[in-house]
């Protein structure tokens, strides 16, 4: 992913922040830095592709001394307790090194994993990254300094949901459970978002509660499919992501509940 490159080059500039930002695309295409930095947050984005708790530890084990910020918001979108990880463990691994990478390869008994480690480690050994098409995005998307990536204005289709129970991975809420320790241990403040996506695609997620109250045994949830009341075509460009249109409402909200908890 071209935009992972890019974040993961620029986020070694940065340190001692204010707010990081950690969680799946709902994260990097909804936290936008400059709002934060236009109401005096100083921020970065980590959010990654389909990143689950898994990735989210690796991250924050490598990053979180360094960026050293008073708050981590943890966005968590229902669906990323449902799946392994390895989408996100390979674009990880291919635009990011650490010895936590090592660590994350092993969590996946899948030869791909592996195979992605091997062949970019490689690479990196004779610094042929320089090669990798980092600075490739979509012609819709354009990358924003700090990690944020705004998309094109578009706006969703109007369609139903079939009801269905979310299957659980329980090594993500192990991990959860771990990012919440590593937080913690540091004297920082955990904030876990749920971010909006389409109403109708929310309700359709029948134990949608049962995640709910697992995240809230760990530390304060943000629901903001229950705090806003979004237009699930004007506000959103896809079932599960918002518009710039909608990322502006969501991050101004976010913004007055972190004055508050400033104080």
């Amino acid at each position: 992913m071209g935009s992972s490159f890019i974040r993961f080059q620029e986020v070694k500039k940065y340190e001692n922040i204010d707010i990081l930002f950690a969680g799946s695309s709902h994260a990097y295409r909804g936290f936008d830095t400059r709002l934060f930095d236009n109401a005096g947050y100083s921020s970065f984005n980590l959010g990654s592709t389909a990143q689950t708790p898994l990735q989210t530890e690796c991250l924050l084990e490598q990053y979180l001394e360094k960026l050293n910020p008073k708050i981590v918001v943890i966005e968590v979108y229902p669906k990323v307790f449902t799946i392994d990880g390895i989408e996100s463990t390979l674009d990880i691994l291919s635009n990011n090194f650490d010895i936590n990478g090592l660590f994350l390869t092993l969590e996946h008994t899948n030869f791909k994993v592996l195979n992605t480690f091997i062949y970019s480690r490689f690479f990196e050994y004779f610094l042929l990254n320089d090669n990798q098409n980092n600075l490739i995005l979509s012609s819709n998307d354009v990358y924003v300094d700090g990690g944020y990536v705004e998309r094109k204005l578009a706006f969703n289709k109007d369609r139903k949901y079939k009801p269905a129970n979310l299957s659980f991975v329980d090594k993500q809420f192990k991990s959860l459970q771990e990012i919440d320790k590593l937080i913690k241990e540091r004297g920082i403040l955990p904030l876990y978002v749920m971010a909006p996506i389409d109403s109708k695609l929310y309700n359709s997620f029948l134990n949608i509660d049962e995640i709910k109250e697992r995240i809230k045994k760990l530390g304060t949830l943000y629901d903001f499919n229950e705090i806003l009341t979004l237009n699930d075509t004007l506000h959103f460009y896809d079932s599960h992501h918002l518009n710039q249109n909608g990322v502006e409402i969501f991050n101004n909200e976010l913004i007055n509940i972190l004055n508050t908890v400033e104080k």
